[in-house]
């Protein structure tokens, strides 16, 4: 077993160092000692890009998919997954390109590392059968700040490798949206002195469990001298003290909000444009924010209470002035917006226990929290403007739909007219229906919709609906095509027909 946790800690380092950071700590080194006038071409080009090319406006997404790791026949040593991240679109070419290539590099490595777990796995199987259990790694990537100057995404990993817990890493890779560059701390400015003050004072507000504030000083200064964990959101930079390091691993991990206005020496090329951003909240936890935009710090908490008749009541508090929505079962995502308009929100996804989910916006620029919108469904990803909810939908089967919304004086107003199912071409467990009779369809036929007979035992591939009377499929052969519904008591009905009579089997995402 201490073989395998040497090995886990190895493959931690050279993961991290290789897919979040490597490259640019070896070009760190090489360049050490150049000065200003013997950069490297590359880094002078970077910079010209920056100076030469003009903010992009267009809303920067990415694209996360999660995959997960083919053990085939030792799937019983192994079992594995990871997400991949794209930019969305064509406006950002350069971090288009840097992303697609440091994802490239992180699944390399992933593979690489999964097959030596399983020799390794192997092993403790045949030695320790009675305590073997199975290794698996699993890592999620979550973006935390998206803009036209910086895209930052959190990734966090978790392995078991034998014993009685698994062990967890919160990491995080930034890049100059523009260059493509993958920035480290010393590329946002002159800011590692004043992170050093924050994590002190939080140090001593907050005192850890195994050192002296002295011992902690040491600490910091060792991580801030290598490269460190951290990633930047709407609201400051995020550093992140992972397990063991400054606290047990009963304590878990700590994460401390620096925010921007706490960095003078910050680079202006890198601080929010105007404000505007998001940050994922922690329920119960206080946050200072600026919410009204004068300068001056609010401290925003939210706090769920017991069950009560069946609901989970949650509190939403600015400076003490607090509101109480209507019901709630268990908290699954809170966000702070600021957009464009200078308008501040918070986007509360709550699950209703049923795998159902709704999603309440609430304004706060006014300092007193007003509930104003609620949306079926849950965060799925978010920008400074839009916001992607994901929704469990029944139509002719269950599915998991998408659609984008937009920030409009206290409403969420869907910017698409229907909702795109997770239903895509090539993808495991890919749901179909078929047809037991013949259905009138109408199908695109050089871009026209046309009526058309379907005979029975053609296979149609769910792909959108509106939710409301509209279904979108495709067919084997390629062609899209719509249905029109009816909702019934018992079900729905196309052209006055139950669905069951239409359809072999519905099916259901689980």
């Amino acid at each position: 077993m201490k073989k395998a946790l040497l090995l886990w800690m190895i493959v931690v380092v050279a993961v991290f160092s290789t897919a979040c950071g490597g490259a640019s700590t070896q070009k760190e080194q090489t360049t050490g000692d150049m000065t200003a006038t013997e950069k490297p071409e590359e880094t002078q080009t970077q910079e010209q890009t920056r100076e030469e090319k003009p903010q992009v406006a267009a809303p920067l997404k990415l694209q996360i998919d999660s995959i997960v790791y083919d053990a085939g026949e030792n799937e019983d040593f192994f079992s594995g997954m990871y997400d991949k991240a794209e930019v969305a679109g064509d406006d950002y070419p350069a971090l288009k390109n840097a992303l697609h290539s440091w994802s490239e590099e992180y699944e390399k490595n992933f593979n690489t590392y999964a097959a030596a777990d399983i020799e390794d796995a192997k092993k403790f199987a045949e030695e320790m059968p009675d305590v073997f259990y199975g290794y698996s790694k699993n890592q999620t990537l979550k973006p935390a700040r998206l803009d036209a100057a910086i895209a930052s995404i959190s990734m966090d990993e978790y392995i078991y490798l034998g014993g009685a817990h698994g062990t967890s890493h919160l990491s995080g890779v930034t890049f100059d949206t523009q260059t493509g560059k993958e920035l480290l701390l010393e590329d946002l400015g002159d800011i590692k002195e004043d992170i050093r003050a924050s994590l002190l004072a939080y140090i001593e507000e907050h005192p850890s469990d195994l050192y002296s504030e002295a011992e902690c000083a040491e600490v910091i200064d060792t991580l801030l001298d290598t490269q460190a964990d951290w990633y930047l959101d709407g609201l400051g930079l995020i550093f992140v003290f992972n397990e063991y390091e400054i606290n047990s691993y009963a304590a878990g991990r700590t994460l401390v909000r620096i925010p921007y206005h706490q960095m003078p020496g910050f680079k202006e090329e890198y601080l929010p444009v105007d404000g505007c951003g998001f940050a994922w909240l922690s329920v119960g936890e206080d946050t200072e924010i600026d919410v009204d935009g004068d300068g001056s710090m609010e401290t925003v908490c939210i706090t769920e209470t017991d069950f009560d008749n069946s609901e989970k009541p949650i509190t939403v508090s600015i400076d003490g002035t607090s509101v109480g929505l209507e019901y709630g079962a268990f908290i699954s995502s809170i966000y702070y917006v600021k957009n464009a308009d200078g308008k501040s929100y918070i986007l509360l996804s709550c699950d209703m226990i049923s795998d159902d989910y709704v999603t309440q916006l609430l304004e706060v620029d006014s300092k007193v929290p007003v509930k104003c919108d609620e949306v079926t469904g849950f965060v799925y990803s978010i920008t400074n403007s839009t916001v992607d909810i994901s929704a469990n939908l029944y139509v002719l089967g269950t599915y998991i739909g998408y659609r984008c919304y937009g920030f409009d004086t206290g409403k969420l107003v869907a910017l698409e007219e229907r909702y795109t199912f997770d239903n895509a071409e090539g993808i495991e467990g890919r749901r179909s229906l078929k047809l037991i009779t013949d259905l009138l369809v109408k199908l695109d036929t050089d871009g026209q919709m046309a009526d058309e007979a379907l005979p029975a035992g053609t296979i149609l591939y769910p792909c959108d609906t509106d939710d409301e009377a509209v279904f979108g499929f495709v067919l084997e052969d390629g062609r899209y095509g719509e249905l029109i519904f009816e909702r019934a008591d018992m079900g729905l009905t196309i052209d006055g027909v139950s669905e069951f009579d239409i359809f072999e089997e519905l099916p259901y995402a689980g």
